[in-house]
């Protein structure tokens, strides 16, 4: 083997900076270009844009309405890149970018500090590498922040089992996954609870410390909480906790259903990820293994990622609203079991040689990500375009049968929705211009409808999207 790749796989402040190189070119690269993705990213985009113009940082509202599904702690990050950077994609996907960064460190941390300094490696690359984790990571989305602050407050937690003193980074490490996502940041009490009744910690029930990991997570989340329950009382609660958690869990939410199998699909086969192919094996080998062995009781290491691992995907499994960034969590532990895994499987000469190979397709599979621009979204390339008008913010633009967030982000001007039937000129209001967004068929449709009483001029055309003045 080359004598500079030996150096750099046995020197480990060489590793640090190879990893981190790569995990900044791969998730920061061209991290702006193309458009919103329709929903979730265009929506928290225009949320937090709505906030850095309104100056209210504690409730979230979308083009003027109350949203209370989230916690605030992405918006605010978002909000303060808008104001260092002006308001643009780049700045709505920092924040998510930055914390899969941190991710792709913290993966690299767990496998050093608790296998080697190689699993941690080749952990960080696994995680860097799987394209759901990485596509998320490049999104003005929640799941990913919700995942580092999760593996955050459960390495504090194992690190507080040989010095309590790290339980009160494990409970602020909690509250604050709470405040990226809401209430699902509670993942991580569920797995260390399991952990302490599974593997006989009762010890730890007895010390103050351990609470203190309770305690500091419900003081760090209490302000916004009891703010909002308040100022908005039972609007704020009826959204945040019985639709957006109850509801979520036991019935299937704007038919966002799956089968049983949906989220094994993402995680292990659905992207041609060449590592999940093998985690799937080696995760059997060692359940079997470990089930082989099941009079030693003593938890390994392994025995927690593990926890960690399949207390999210089971909940989400049998969760009955399914969405596929949901599982993204999951992708730090699975990481660096089967880095550690496949370490300890390299002696089997057959093993040694597709594990290679499997480094070598991940490598030049990340090295051809940027060149044909894999990575590059176009959600909402022509709303972008024909909302890229000189607007004034006394404008009003309705927006015809086409969701609302692309609009706000693109636009300055008031927006008015209009949905199903072709009603959208009743909604007029007389202020200033008056533009009409809608699809090539349905502007069409309205022109024939409302000729007689309106004027409808056609000024841009993006694909089969239409911007149109509207003059009486």
């Amino acid at each position: 083997m080359d004598k500079s790749i030996m150096v750099l796989i046995k020197n480990r402040n060489l590793q640090m900076v190879f990893l981190a190189g790569l995990a900044f070119i791969t998730i920061f690269c061209n991290l702006g270009t193309g458009s919103l993705i329709t929903w979730d990213e265009a929506m928290h985009a225009s949320i937090a844009k709505e906030m850095f113009y309104s100056g209210e940082y504690l409730s979230l509202y979308c083009n003027g309405k109350y949203w209370p599904i989230k916690t605030p702690l992405i918006f605010w990050h978002m909000a303060v890149c808008f104001k260092l950077f002006g308001i643009s994609e780049l700045s709505a996907r920092i924040p998510t970018a930055l914390y899969g960064f941190l991710s792709i460190g913290i993966a690299y941390f767990w496998g050093r500090k608790y296998f080697s300094h190689y699993a941690g490696l080749i952990a960080g690359v696994f995680v860097l590498s799987h394209l759901h984790f990485l596509g998320f990571s490049r999104m003005a989305m929640l799941d990913v922040p919700l995942g580092f602050f999760m593996a955050g407050s459960l390495l504090a937690y194992r690190m507080g089992l040989n010095k309590q003193s790290y339980f009160y980074l494990a409970g602020f490490g909690m509250g604050l996954a709470v405040m990226s996502k809401g209430v699902i940041g509670f993942f991580p009490a569920c797995i260390i609870m399991v952990d302490v009744i599974w593997f006989k910690r009762q010890a730890l029930l007895r010390s103050w410390k351990f609470w203190m990991i309770f305690i500091i997570a419900i003081i760090a989340i209490a302000p916004w909480h009891i703010h909002q329950l308040i100022v908005h009382g039972k609007e704020f609660y009826d959204y945040y906790i019985f639709r957006n958690l109850i509801q979520r869990a036991t019935a299937s939410i704007e038919t966002h259903s799956g089968p049983i199998y949906y989220y094994f699909k993402y995680v292990f086969y659905h992207y041609f990820v060449p590592w999940a192919y093998i985690a799937l094996i080696l995760l059997i080998k060692w359940i079997w293994q470990r089930i082989r062995k099941r009079g030693d009781d003593k938890p390994g290491d392994l025995d927690f990622l593990m926890l960690w691992f399949g207390v999210i995907f089971i909940f989400f499994t049998v969760a009955r609203t399914k969405l596929h960034w949901y599982i993204v969590p999951v992708y730090i532990p699975l990481a660096i079991m089967t880095a550690k895994l496949s370490l300890d499987n390299l002696n089997h000469k057959i093993f040694r040689k597709v594990f290679i190979t499997i480094i070598a397709v991940t490598a030049i599979q990340l090295l051809l990500l940027h060149p044909f621009k894999i990575l590059e979204k176009e959600g909402n390339l022509n709303i972008k375009t024909v909302c890229q008008q000189t607007f004034s913010k006394h404008d009003v633009m309705i927006v015809f049968n086409l969701p609302i967030y692309a609009p706000a982000f693109y636009s300055d001007c008031k927006l008015i929705e209009a949905q199903g039937e072709i009603n959208a000129l009743e909604k007029l209001v007389n202020e200033h211009k008056q533009y009409l967004l809608a699809a090539q068929k349905d502007f069409r449709n309205i022109i024939k409808s409302y000729k007689e009483e309106y004027e409808i001029t056609h000024i841009t055309q993006s694909g089969d999207i239409i911007l149109g003045l509207i003059s009486k």
